[in-house]
């Protein structure tokens, strides 16, 4: 759930929609709504594209997701991260 709504986020924050979402990461504007909603999980190949449209990596996007990376490393002690 956490990591739908951290992808929700992130194209809410860049008023994009599903299908400028679909555009860019060549993902189905279903799919794409369905793991928003946290009816599905995503499959790794996905997460990636999603994550490449966004300048995100997965496993910062994951960490993000479950609240033990924030969300502007900037300023933060590297041992935090």
């Amino acid at each position: 759930m956490a990591l739908a709504r951290a992808l929700l986020g992130l194209r809410t924050q860049r008023g994009w929609s599903v299908y400028d979402l679909e555009e860019r990461t060549g993902v189905s504007r279903s799919t794409l709504s369905r793991i928003e909603r946290a009816v599905t999980s995503p499959t790794v190949t996905v997460l990636a594209r999603v994550c490449w449209a966004y300048g995100h990596s997965v496993a910062s996007l994951v960490a993000e997701a479950e609240g033990n990376y924030p969300a502007n490393p900037q300023g933060t002690n590297p041992a935090q991260l």
